[in-house]
């Protein structure tokens, strides 16, 4: 009796752990984790223009730190430019903030938000001063490939207009 007894209350604690690691969730997943998960992986992305594609480059986009961090990085086809961003989900706001350093010196802080279906990430910070807010519209999301569409405002966000648009699609 003893010995079931002593052998009952060495693998209790072992089941009990067993049974909260499976129902327990990951720390980061989840709401404005998920937003950027169909944006993972590796692409080339491409200038569009009203009747071709051009190549531009490559981007790669992960998740870091077991999905609470995210990395993107890009670099032109002739590598004169490129730029890498680190972001993780604001706790005060709820929503992916990423940093961006360019290799012409210059940064951005960008939010990834959602406005109905639409998924945008607005420029909220940057090294050099502008006369307009700037935001990039993704659109038309697949498993293989996704629309960016450039836009500004200069109205404080009231109107905005598309100043380009870029085609990324899925290489891995």
């Amino acid at each position: 009796m003893l010995r079931k007894l002593s052998y009952f209350l060495i693998c209790l604690p072992l089941a009990c752990s067993s049974v909260l690691a499976q129902t327990e969730k990951p720390p980061c997943t989840g709401g404005s984790y998920d937003l950027v998960t169909p944006y993972l992986g590796t692409w080339h992305e491409y200038r569009v223009t009203d009747s071709t594609e051009v190549l531009m480059g490559t981007l790669t986009t992960k998740l870091l730190a077991k999905g609470c961090a995210i990395s993107q990085h890009f670099m032109e086809q002739d590598s004169s430019f490129s730029y890498q961003s680190l972001g993780a989900v604001n706790p005060s706001s709820g929503l992916w903030q990423e940093n961006y350093v360019f290799s012409t010196g210059g940064t951005a802080t960008y939010q990834w938000m959602t406005e109905g279906n639409e998924i945008y990430t607005l420029r909220t910070a940057a090294s050099r001063s502008s006369d307009h807010i700037y935001r990039l519209k993704y659109t038309d999301t697949r498993d293989d490939e996704y629309t960016v569409v450039l836009q500004r405002s200069y109205d404080g966000g009231k109107t905005w207009e598309s100043t380009g648009k870029t085609r990324i699609k899925r290489i891995l």
